[in-house]
């Protein structure tokens, strides 16, 4: 049943990725997919580097784009589970928030194991590791704007969160980010560390990687040398926290 409204969907002209096309309206619309992961920044005790999605090999811009079965305006989205073998390739995909549209909860799934690919994970023995990554998926037409609409608001605050606190700066030099073995276009890395009562780091997982697995190692064993004030609870307590870092070069 599925198939068959898949196929039905896909008899209709697609738009192309990337490719405006003429609404009945006179508007012009951009077909859109997107994908970010969640999660990704909390420190796994076992891993050194999360799996990442990497651009290069990947053509998600690729494939058939279903037509819209809810009208142009609305976006439709989902949430998946993939597995990512060590390769970076996935290697099983499961909705686990279907959209409540069938054709495209049908469609993202076969999409994403023929057109995403990762950097592999990396474990503390420096060995690339399988990942299970959670990834929230976008389909849309965009409204293409001859002119980019400038923000004219109210700046945003950014609201200070309560965490452990570094006890020497965590910049290029401490973590070796600027060593001459670090390629001129690693330009920063990031990732989160776990951070137990005693200002200890017992986890260290990178997000934002170089993905040179030698690099990537040398970084977080040297992220687990520093020692942090731990996080403080309402009474006074000294308590675990987690601490997410971003360094540029």
């Amino acid at each position: 049943m599925l198939a068959a409204l898949f196929a039905l969907m896909q008899a209709v002209t697609a738009p192309i990725f990337g490719q405006p096309f003429a609404m009945a309206d006179g508007t012009r619309r951009e077909a859109r997919f997107s994908t970010y992961g969640e999660g990704l920044l909390d420190p796994k005790p076992d891993l050194v580097r999360r799996a990442d999605y990497d651009a290069a090999p990947s053509s998600l811009q690729s494939g058939a784009f279903p037509a819209p079965a809810r009208g142009d305006e609305e976006p439709v989205e989902l949430r998946v589970r993939l597995a990512i073998d060590r390769a970076g390739t996935p290697g099983a995909c499961a909705v686990i928030r279907a959209s409540g549209n069938a054709a495209f909860d049908a469609h993202v799934c076969p999409h994403l194991m023929r057109h995403l690919r990762h950097s592999p994970a990396l474990d503390w023995r420096g060995e690339r590791v399988g990942d299970t990554l959670t990834r929230v998926v976008r389909y849309r037409f965009a409204v293409v704007e001859d002119a980019p609409k400038k923000w004219t608001g109210a700046p945003v605050p950014v609201l200070a969160r309560a965490e452990p606190r570094p006890q020497r700066p965590i910049d290029a030099a401490a973590i070796g980010l600027n060593e001459p073995d670090v390629p001129a276009q690693i330009t920063g890395v990031s990732g989160g560390l776990a951070i137990d009562s005693a200002g200890r780091v017992t986890a260290c997982t990178l997000m934002g990687a170089t993905r040179i697995d030698l690099i990537d190692l040398r970084i977080c064993q040297r992220l687990r040398t520093i020692a942090f004030t731990p996080l403080v609870d309402r009474s006074g307590r000294a308590v675990a926290g987690r601490y997410g870092f971003s360094v540029k070069r």
